[in-house]
């Protein structure tokens, strides 16, 4: 039974989360301000977390920002708010999905499944054209198995689910136009209906990673896609 952090101020509001959890069996911790859910995620082992925005302590921006000090485990942002900077600046601070209030069940279920799925094939590797743990690109070197880009100068930065399920694709499509559409099938698991601001946020984390001085790995095709080409 997965486990789930559910971080949420209005009480009535979180019942109504707690029942379709309930329906669904995921096991679940309820919180209600960020100092609490601190402690509980500090001492604790979930396989998700689930948080509100605005908090009377704080806020959920500030739970994610506090959560990638130390983990990966997938994050999804719940709020009334859906403005373009919100949920681009909580893609940024480590968010990994983004719902708006009020939910949909069916959407809300959906997304957790997809999102702990991912982070299930993420811990168990994906396999990239063959069965090596080792992957030699751009002049770099990709550990699956420790999610882990070795760059040219040889510093070694980590991966977090969504930015290694990116890179497997992209290097399973090299040369080729990434359709927006696509990539986001095959990160999420689900269709876009045409919001592509997740896939925008995450590709950006990913290419100040592999690609910090900027030679064009990874180049948007604007109103198109993307496309990830070695470049000598």
């Amino acid at each position: 039974m997965y486990r789930i952090l559910v971080l949420e101020d209005e009480i009535d509001f979180a019942e109504i989360m707690s029942i379709y959890l309930k329906k669904h069996d995921y096991s679940y911790e309820l919180v209600h301000n960020l100092s609490d859910a601190k402690k509980v995620f500090d001492n604790n082992t979930f396989d998700l977390v689930l948080t509100d925005l605005m908090l009377p302590d704080g806020s959920g921006s500030d739970f994610c920002k506090y959560i990638r000090e130390t983990s990966t485990i997938p994050i999804i942002v719940i709020s009334c708010l859906d403005d373009d900077t919100t949920i681009v600046n909580n893609f940024s601070f480590g968010a990994d999905d983004y719902i708006t209030k009020p939910l949909q069940p069916a959407q809300f279920i959906a997304r957790i499944e997809a999102n702990i799925r991912r982070t299930k094939i993420y811990s168990s590797n994906l396999n990239i054209q063959n069965d090596s743990d080792i992957v030699e690109f751009c002049n770099m070197t990709f550990d699956k198995k420790h999610k882990k880009i070795t760059l040219e100068n040889e510093d070694t930065v980590e991966l977090s689910p969504i930015e290694f399920t990116l890179l497997c694709v992209f290097l399973e499509n090299q040369d080729t136009l990434i359709l927006y559409e696509h990539l986001y099938k095959q990160v999420w698991d689900k269709d876009s209906l045409g919001d592509y601001r997740t896939i925008m946020v995450h590709v950006s984390n990913l290419k100040k990673k592999i690609d910090p001085l900027n030679k064009g790995i990874i180049t948007n095709v604007r109103g198109a896609g993307y496309l990830f080409t070695c470049i000598d």
